[in-house]
């Protein structure tokens, strides 16, 4: 239970979620108990909770500089719970607080280059002097919302003429910790070799704020079907592949200054020429909802 103490014994705050150890998902609501108690007398302005959402973004110069920026830090949901006045000494109260958590809350986030999550945060206000708070981290998880779930094949090829290839998935929408399940069609066209077959896992994250814009892109991991390979065309090759999914705390994600895009890619390499490449769009989330 996080606890800020006001001067040398003045007051102290105690949030204590109804779910500590969560998970909580976007719509619900959260049920708090905030308790701010005072040993001596102490004069306050006001006394606020809330839920708070807060995104970071990190960059570094040339010259090794390391800087920060808050490109998200609102208060999505709060309550007054005391106006102005004065605690008399021994005071303590406890307030039941309800913060409703917005449907299209985005999921906590941490790189190197964003972090992001969610607080349930109470402050007490005093005036000219500085305020204390106390703050809890919200245990937030953003399920897949089953709208690229469906099974097929997927990806546009990038030389159908030579290769035809496409990507058969059971979903677009998975979460970290599972393993990816599927398979690689190759319809060659022509004769070609081809030095290794693979799968990848490629993650894009963009920062798009004024004078922060940043962009960089990772491999996460990769496999490989298969070595050296002579194609022929007429061939129907089906590579089935199992792929797995890191925990790396990096879900998709797209607000106003932030996007992070994941690319499940199969290419044919080639050496000393381009790959013949496929890909698609996959959507990676946090967590399922029970059952």
């Amino acid at each position: 239970m996080p606890i800020s103490f006001l001067g040398g014994g003045g007051a102290e705050i105690a949030i204590e979620l109804d779910r500590p150890g969560g998970p909580y998902y976007p719509g619900e609501v959260i049920h708090a108990a905030i308790t701010l108690a005072s040993e001596k007398e102490t004069k306050i302005s006001g006394f606020h909770a809330g839920l708070l959402a807060w995104e970071l973004s990190i960059s570094e110069d040339s010259d090794g500089q390391t800087s920060r920026r808050k490109t998200v830090d609102e208060m999505v949901a709060g309550e007054t719970l005391i106006d102005e006045m004065a605690l008399a000494a021994g005071f303590r109260g406890t307030y039941q607080v309800d913060l409703q958590i917005p449907g299209d809350a985005f999921p906590a986030y941490a790189s190197s280059s964003i972090r992001s999550g969610w607080l349930v945060k109470a402050t007490v206000d005093r005036g000219f002097k500085k305020d204390v708070t106390a703050e809890v981290e919200l245990p937030l998880v953003v399920p897949p919302p089953g709208e690229h779930a469906q099974p097929g094949e997927v990806g546009e090829a990038s030389h159908p003429d030579t290769a035809d290839m496409r990507l058969w998935l059971p979903s677009l929408e998975w979460v970290e910790g599972e393993t990816i399940e599927g398979q690689l069609l190759i319809r060659p066209r022509k004769s070609f070799d081809a030095g290794e077959v693979r799968v990848h896992l490629q993650r894009q994250e963009k920062v798009h704020v004024p004078r922060y814009k940043s962009s960089s892109t990772d491999w996460i991991d990769r496999v490989v079907l298969a070595g050296k390979t002579r194609f022929q065309p007429g061939q129907e090759v089906d590579l089935p592949f199992s792929f797995p999914i890191p925990v790396m705390g990096c879900p998709t994600r797209r607000t106003e200054s932030t996007t992070v895009v994941y690319t499940l890619q199969a290419a044919l390499s080639r050496r000393l020429r381009k790959d013949y490449t496929v890909g698609t769009e996959i959507w990676l989330y946090n967590g399922r909802r029970p059952g």
